[in-house]
């Protein structure tokens, strides 16, 4: 059994800054909250006049925060498309279920994974995920070519999992 889709370098970026997602909202309040601080520390002998600037700097420190977290992001996520090459965007990616594990291939490679080594399958409105020990595969469900496929072969690789 297996499901062939198609991968884009947008389904690449948007699973990545998902998978990520919680590390940088994490990282943004803890920003604004060392930002909050050191601004009220700077400035806390001249309150009650600066809580304006102190709010509106922490906001303004904050929002930079954000979008240097998703600008990181795209710069590495970029680093990953241009390592992966058009070649690989462009062939069909299959991911078979063997009898002794999971074989995720394209035209440019393979890999295969033993059952043993899955931790997890997930399913979104948007993603079938399958979590290992090192390798992470992401299947855009909008992108599956033989979508009738999707719950046999979901069903069947928990049945092998256990």
């Amino acid at each position: 059994m297996e499901l062939r889709y198609r991968l884009t370098e947008h389904d690449i970026r948007d699973y990545f800054y998902k998978l990520k997602k919680k590390a940088y909202l994490a990282g943004v309040i803890i920003g604004g909250v060392v930002v909050f601080a050191i601004i009220f520390s700077l400035l806390q002998e001249y309150l009650p006049d600066t809580w304006p600037i102190i709010i509106g700097m922490t906001v303004v420190f904050t929002v930079a925060l954000h979008f240097l977290y998703k600008l990181l992001n795209a710069i590495s996520v970029k680093a990953l498309v241009k390592k992966l090459g058009k070649e690989f965007f462009d062939s069909v990616q299959t991911v078979s279920l063997l009898d002794d594990g999971v074989l995720e291939h394209c035209d440019l490679q393979e890999a295969k994974t033993p059952y043993s080594k899955i931790k997890k399958v997930e399913e979104t409105s948007e993603y079938l995920t399958i979590k290992a020990n090192i390798p992470l595969l992401f299947i855009p469900i909008k992108n599956i070519l033989n979508p009738e496929d999707k719950s046999d072969f979901i069903t069947e690789l928990k049945s092998r999992m256990h």
